[in-house]
């Protein structure tokens, strides 16, 4: 009897797995993986019933594990952080939390700057899709990622297998897409050199794959994917044009997204000729 009270005395310093699953907010399945793992192992399990308990002081414990679900630590990587002594290491738990919490800083400031490009292409490509004829605009220098093309304009399979290279490779090279993309044509030398271009936030030193267009003004003008034929009779074909000019066919993507071939803008720069006294 006597040993029966001091048992229940002593209970009065344990909380059940029912218990600690309440006040922590974690699920009992998720304590006993926990226990599975050797992170969170019961101070007390009644040999009887199999009811686990555990001690006022695991729950820093619990609140360790949290805190490492809660920056993406793994928890097979949790003993990590347990010393030789059996104290915890906290301070590199806390370190390494701010790491990856940092790096997620980061990706959501990338992630809202992409959506920011996204809104001002469509906002600015609704409008051109407005206009009617050729028509000028004003560039400021542009930064381009580009990727050779030996296709044609009409070669879709082959334009998609090179702009998603060069959505990737602005990944790796730490560069924002601007959702500015389609094939150029660059005279250079008497030749035509075509590409696949992706208009990026900045220069990169990196990579040879780099083009700055100048901050000039070109010729545009919109056509259906229908009058792609017309759009290429009109800049492209048997044309040889000053070296230094440049042509681009980018497409135009709406607010509204369908199934239907989207419409492209021509944009075009003729370099004058230099005069030689």
């Amino acid at each position: 009897m006597v040993e029966s009270i001091a048992m229940e005395e002593n209970m009065k310093n344990y909380l059940s797995i029912g218990e600690v699953s309440k006040l922590k907010g974690v699920s009992v399945k998720s304590l006993r993986y926990y226990g599975e793992l050797g992170i969170l192992i019961p101070a007390y399990i009644n040999k009887e019933t199999g009811y686990r308990y555990y001690s006022m002081e695991q729950m820093v414990i619990v609140d360790l594990i949290i805190t490492c679900l809660d920056f993406d630590i793994p928890l097979k990587n949790f003993n990590n952080y347990i010393m030789k002594d059996g104290f915890i290491n906290t301070e590199k738990i806390l370190n390494d939390g701010k790491k990856i919490a940092n790096q997620k800083i980061l990706n959501i400031r990338k992630s809202f700057k992409l959506l920011e490009n996204i809104s001002n292409h469509l906002s600015i490509t609704t409008k051109i899709k407005t206009y009617e004829g050729v028509y000028n605009r004003n560039f400021s220098k542009r930064f381009l990622l580009t990727e050779e093309w030996s296709g044609n304009i009409y070669d879709i399979r082959l334009f998609m297998e090179k702009i998603t290279k060069l959505y990737n490779d602005s990944e790796k090279y730490g560069l924002t897409p601007l959702y500015n993309q389609g094939v150029l044509f660059l005279y250079k030398n008497n030749k035509v050199k075509d590409m696949v271009f992706l208009e990026v936030d900045k220069f990169c030193d990196i990579t040879n794959n780099m083009l700055i267009l100048p901050d000039v003004e070109f010729v545009c003008e919109v056509f259906t994917n229908d009058e792609l034929l017309i759009a290429e009779n009109k800049y492209l074909k048997d044309k040889m044009h000053p070296d230094g000019s440049v042509i681009l066919i980018r497409e135009l993507y709406d607010k509204k997204i369908d199934n239907q071939p989207t419409p492209v803008e021509v944009q075009f720069y003729l370099k004058k000729q230099e005069n030689h006294q």
